[in-house]
Formats: structure tokens, sequence, C-alpha cells
């Protein structure tokens, strides 16, 4: 298996809370246990452990990682404070605090005595700027990586007009030559709706774009969710032109993408986002920002059982067979489900390398 040749990174990416009634986490609790499964002891002539994983709101979200990586979806910050993230300071308290008190209340250093893996997902909501990426780089350790998610109006588009998509991917690989000058950049992510019917235009567009970064040397992975693209066609295009696919679980909808765990590139990806059918799609309108938080915490609101997350972790080495690295997202993100099972995904993942590793 490729990933007991290399070093096998664990990501554990953090998940978001988001009600004002959520069940507390305590900051200390989740600490202890993310530090337990960073530092477990295993030979480092036959695999590395590392934990991955953070997100946060603002400046940036959540990435993959090496070998097999394990990460949880976090977002709304303000969620986080007295769970996981360190307080907020105002400018008067910024002045009064030391250089090392300010060191930890710096979220994404903070997230990085824990983790090494995030996925960006601001530059879904806003166009990726250089600027950002140059500090991400000055403040992130030799080992982060990250994924960068492409923008909406790349994935979400109405035209599907090539020459247009070409112009923004360009600009996405501008951006992040920050991270790729120092190796810390891991894959853009190109995650398409559920309502997004296969067509030959479409994948046309989607081979055309994505092959404009990956012809610079960047990885860029595809996220289908509707059934109509798992066909032979479109995933060998993917193949054919160097382009990852992101094997994907959304409720069991009838037009659902089936979870698999297929390769066409040398980087695994796999992102879970719990199987509750009765919320995926909101309904009627949700004309406030508090109504459409609302809409999409009910969306991810899923707690997989033990016994779900164990199948899923075996699919995982399936996949580790094809690759030679492996990126889990759970995205069940909301009320820390996301964390008790990345957490456990991680346990489970330990439990194997340890039986394979040989006396």
């Amino acid at each position: 298996m490729k990933t007991l040749t290399s070093a096998l990174a664990l990501s554990s990416l953090l998940a978001f809370v988001g009600a004002a009634d959520a069940v507390p986490l305590d900051h200390s609790v989740v600490v202890a246990a993310v530090h337990k499964a960073a530092t477990r002891n295993l030979p480092d002539t036959v695999v590395a452990l590392e934990v991955y994983g953070v997100s946060f709101r603002g400046s940036v979200d959540v990435p993959e990682g090496a070998a097999v990586s394990v990460r949880v979806r976090a977002d709304g910050d303000e969620d986080w404070i007295g769970r996981f993230n360190p307080p907020k300071a105002n400018k008067r308290q910024q002045a009064e605090l030391t250089e090392s008190q300010r060191e930890d209340r710096d979220r994404l250093k903070f997230y990085q005595k824990y983790f090494s893996f995030v996925e960006i997902n601001n530059t879904f909501y806003r166009e990726p700027m250089i600027g950002n990426f140059l500090d991400i780089e000055r403040r992130s350790k030799p080992s982060m990586q990250y994924a960068v998610k492409m923008h909406r109006s790349i994935s979400h588009t109405k035209t599907w007009d090539i020459d247009t998509g070409k112009r923004l991917v360009r600009d996405h690989v501008t951006a992040v030559s920050p991270l790729v000058e120092t190796g810390r950049f891991f894959s853009f992510l190109i995650q398409l709706e559920d309502r997004v019917v296969r067509s030959q235009k479409r994948l046309d567009y989607l081979l055309a774009v994505a092959s404009e970064a990956v012809q610079e040397g960047l990885d860029v992975h595809v996220e289908f969710r509707h059934i109509s693209w798992h066909e032979m066609h479109p995933i060998q295009a993917l193949k054919d032109c160097g382009i990852g696919i992101c094997n994907t679980e959304i409720p069991p909808i009838r037009h659902a993408f089936p979870l698999k765990a297929y390769a066409t590139t040398d980087k695994g990806y796999v992102r879970y986002s719990g199987r509750n059918q009765k919320t995926w799609v909101p309904e009627g309108e949700q004309k406030t920002s508090k109504e459409r938080i609302a809409a999409r915490n009910a969306r991810y609101d899923y707690l997989y059982s033990e016994e779900e997350v164990r199948r899923r972790t075996m699919a995982q080495f399936e996949l580790g067979l094809k690759v030679s690295s492996v990126a889990i997202a759970w995205n069940n993100h909301y009320n820390t489900q996301a964390v008790q099972n990345a957490l456990f995904n991680i346990n489970l993942l330990q439990q194997q390398l340890e039986l394979s590793i040989p006396p």
C-alpha cells in the first residue's frame, strides 16, 4: 500500500458549531484529543503520522493533505471561540499583548500547533488575491498544505464559457503562486451543485478550465454531485487530462452521484457531507441571513454512526491502494459532529496501520 511507504498524513479538520444552543465543546478536551492523535508513536522508518487540518472563516477555511488525511469542515469562527478558537482581541488589547500572546491569538498559527492541512473555502465567495496568499504563506509552517476552492463564477457558471473560465483560472493560478513556490499547495477544488446535469458542453468546459491549471503543474479535483456524471466517459476524460475526481457523499436523494473510491490522478480525495435527506433541500425561501444559516446548519446536521465510519475507513484504504495520497474531508460540520467522526476515523486508521506494520 502506497500510504505505508510514504509519510502518512491524517488530517482532522474541526467542524462548524452553528447554533446558539449547540452543546458546548470544551476547548481543552478537543486540544487533548487532537494532540493525542497527532503524537501516537509508530516506527519512523515505516510511517510518519501527523494530524492535518484547519478551517476558519474570513481569512481561510479548510484543506486536505498527504497520504491519508482526514479533515473536518470548520466555519463561522464566532461559534468556535472558547471551544477551539482562541479569543479575539481588540486593538487596545492587542497592543497590551506580548509577542508570544499575539502568536497564540493568531488563529492560523494556533491551528498549526495541531494541524498541517487547510482547505481554503472563502475563495468560493471572493475571488482569490495574491496578497492574501502571501500573508498565509508568511504565517505557515514548512509542512503546511492548502487546498483552494475555486470561485463560484467558475463552478456555478450559467454560461459555461470556456474563454471566461480559463481567464478566471489563470487569475487563481497567479493568486496561489506563493503557496506553489513553497510546496504548500495541494489542489484546487471545483465543486458542482447537485442540480448540474451532465452535458458535453459542460464537460468540455470543465476539462478546458481545469487543464489551464494542470498545464502549470497545479492539481485540480472536480466534485460531481449529480448521477448523470457517473459514466465512464467523463471519468475517463478527467484521467486523460490529468484532472482529479473528488469522491463525495451527499444524502441519498434520487439523483445523487454515488460515493465511490475513484482515482483519476495520483491524489485521492473524499468528502462526506452527511446523509440528512430530509433537510438537504430547504423548504421555502430563506429571506434573512439568520434563516440561511439555519438552513445550512440543518443541511449538514448528521452524525455518522461508528459502523458507518468503519465502512468508510475501509473504502479509504481501498482508495489508498490506487494513489500516493488521500485527502478525507468530513463536511457534516453542524454541532461539532464532524469532530467526532473525524477523530474516530483517525483512530481507526491508526489501528489499521498498526496491524499492517510488520513487527
